[in-house]
């Protein structure tokens, strides 16, 4: 599910075991995204809210996630949220290779995430200190040709508008 906190599965063909919690966006046509090198299409996603691991999810604020938010947001997409791919880069320790998406309605669905997670009172971790709306294609794992296909298969999408019509929260390998 991205953002670190998938525990790597000792064979590759076998998936990676998601930790975390989020509340996510999916884009209509992942497999335009996908590439060989990368996360399978049904993985790609834009996280709205990161609250670390699930296992430390307080049993309320992983109600307040999967019911409340995840209602909220799916009241907002009347045909889905649109935005468009502003850049290419590699985010994070684990060198993942992203697409930037620029969307008023993404970043508001963000803040309103957490605006109505701190009016309610309830704790979370979050993972990085400022948001930056992307879509991970993959981890290149040290292997620079992995990481060369990536970006340029992240660069080749760099101004393609995006529809994300999908919205689903994630709680460990749990998705709503």
């Amino acid at each position: 599910m991205g953002h670190g906190e998938n525990t790597p599965a000792e064979d590759e063909d076998v998936a990676p075991v998601n930790t975390g919690a989020m509340l996510a966006l999916y884009p209509s046509t992942p497999e335009n995204l996908a590439h060989d090198h990368g996360d399978a299409p049904d993985q790609l996603h834009c996280t709205i809210g990161y609250f670390g691991k699930a296992a430390d999810l307080a049993p309320e604020t992983e109600a307040f996630i999967r019911e409340e938010m995840l209602e909220r947001i799916e009241k907002d997409f009347n045909g889905g949220i649109e935005g468009h791919f502003s850049g290419a880069g590699v985010l994070g320790d684990d060198a993942a290779t992203v697409l930037f998406v620029e969307s008023a309605d993404v970043q508001r669905l963000h803040d309103d995430v957490f605006a109505q997670l701190d009016e309610h009172g309830h704790q979370y971790a979050e993972q990085y200190p400022s948001y930056i709306p992307h879509v991970t294609l993959g981890y290149a794992d040290g292997d620079p040709i992995k990481q060369a296909a990536l970006f340029d298969k992240a660069r080749s999408l760099v101004g393609e508008p995006v529809l994300f019509d999908r919205c689903g929260a994630v709680v460990a390998d749990d998705t709503t």
